[in-house]
């Protein structure tokens, strides 16, 4: 997990690696993807019949089976609200891909940045991108975005 700048200034909290079935549970990246699936359960876009499966998913918890309330947060995501197709890699195994340096281009392909919209709007906008006093963060993605803001700051 790492911090992505648009060109805009906008700052987004960007996933290093693949999230899939193979995430490991102290993975920041699951952890960000979860914040952000559970954030959309209270967004102003999500349709009222998927407001309880977004709020279902427990961040922090790494299982992938098939009653996962993760895996059916982002095959309900992927179904309906992604604004192109996301790619399925090997089956159903990726679930969400990082942005790239190409941003201007793909901007609105990644799920990854919707994500950031929906917990960017759950949290006071001063306090954005410090997703470490969002009540929904967990201690491993705490502890990274801290990480990742004073290397920031250390400039």
């Amino acid at each position: 997990m790492y911090l992505l700048f648009s060109q805009s200034g906008r700052i987004y909290w960007n996933i290093s690696s693949e999230v899939n079935t193979a995430t490991q549970a102290s993975s920041p990246d699951l952890h960000l993807v979860q914040m952000g699936l559970k954030s959309l359960s209270k967004h102003s876009t999500t349709k009222p019949e998927h407001q309880n499966i977004f709020g279902a998913v427990v961040c922090g918890v790494a299982t992938f089976g098939t009653n996962c309330a993760t895996r059916i947060a982002i095959e309900t995501y992927r179904n309906h609200y992604a604004k192109s197709p996301i790619p399925a890699v090997g089956g159903a195994s990726c679930i969400l891909r990082p942005m790239t340096n190409t941003l201007k281009d793909v901007l609105g392909t990644y799920a990854i940045r919707n994500l950031n919209h929906a917990i960017y709007d759950t949290l006071p906008e001063q306090l954005w991108p410090r997703l470490d006093k969002h009540p929904l963060c967990t201690p491993v993605l705490a502890q990274r975005v801290r990480h990742d803001l004073r290397l920031l700051t250390s400039f």
